[in-house]
């Protein structure tokens, strides 16, 4: 799966934490595409 900054996906934001809404939400990817690149568990996206 090819992530890109700026893309706009679906992404499940569950578990909830305080009062934040658990559910699928869009969320724009705003990590640099040289570090979506590389394979790790996590992203930095903006819901």
């Amino acid at each position: 799966m090819q992530i890109n900054q700026y893309e706009i996906w679906i992404a499940d934001l569950n578990p909830q934490i305080g009062t934040e809404a658990g559910k699928a939400r869009l969320v724009l990817i705003i990590q640099t595409n040289l570090l979506n690149a590389v394979p790790h568990r996590s992203t930095v996206v903006c819901p």
